[in-house]
């Protein structure tokens, strides 16, 4: 007697495995996120698509994501990034792209944060592959962000005609303040670098209530004036007005 057997194949899902830790520092180029990940499939020798989202952590008007094909490693993978999502979608045309061009395609995806004071929360990438029926199960990968001190700037230009004998006038009216990550500042110098005149020349400075607890202090030695806040409680706005308060005068009768 004889007998038959019918074995009926099932597709298998494909396979990913490696996840890893980015450390990224503030104002840092784009860095690769996982260059060890890899891409198995028992049953096919090509895959559709794949997806990597930023799952966890994630600051939709800081976090990039971003991926360059290189053809000849990665075949005809394209890939779209929405900004609103966190979500990079990988696609491959006719789903030829094979399981090699696929680990390339994945190990070159990029993160970058674009901001200057950024969100410090680990972000979570997570990774899917799809062969066109079955998604793989998902691995993560996990981005240290660290944020970095920006110098306070300023900006602005003035010139200022004082004639002699004039009250004490103030020298930079439109001086602007400002800092990408913090909303205080501590101290400044409003200083006469060239041309000054010891006995002749005096920066002045009176606060008010719009300049906080700023105070300062005139060396009439060096032509420096010293702004500082108590504890670095007074805020970018009343630096500002501050800076913009500082008055030059000459107190000679024959000034140089």
């Amino acid at each position: 007697v004889t007998s038959s057997i019918n074995v009926t194949a099932l597709n298998d899902a494909p396979v990913l495995t490696n996840g890893s830790t980015l450390s990224y520092a503030e104002n840092t180029a784009a860095a690769v996120v996982n260059t060890a990940i890899t891409v198995t499939d028992v049953d096919n020798m090509t895959l559709a698509s794949a997806t990597v989202s930023i799952t966890g952590g994630f600051s939709s008007d800081e976090d990039a994501l971003g991926f360059a094909n290189d053809g000849s490693t990665m075949g005809n993978i394209a890939a779209a990034y929405d900004s609103n999502t966190g979500a990079l979608t990988l696609t491959s045309s006719d789903s030829s792209a094979t399981l090699s061009q696929w680990q390339a395609a994945l190990r070159a995806v990029t993160y970058r944060n674009t901001s200057d004071n950024p969100s410090t929360a680990v972000r979570t990438l997570s990774y899917v592959v799809n062969d066109g029926i079955n998604a793989s199960t998902a691995i993560t990968s996990s981005i240290n962000v660290t944020g970095v001190n920006d110098a306070p700037v300023l900006n602005g230009t003035a010139s200022l005609v004082y004639p002699e004998n004039a009250n004490a006038t103030a020298i930079h009216s439109d001086i602007m303040v400002d800092d990408a990550d913090h909303t205080t500042l501590t101290s400044a110098t409003v200083s006469i670098t060239a041309g000054y005149a010891s006995g002749q020349d005096v920066l002045g400075f009176v606060n008010d209530a719009s300049t906080g607890n700023i105070t300062g202090s005139f060396n009439s030695n060096s032509g420096v004036m010293t702004l500082s806040s108590n504890g670095g409680t007074a805020s970018l706005a009343q630096w500002q007005t501050a800076l913009r308060s500082v008055t030059y005068s000459n107190n000679s009768a024959n000034p140089s």
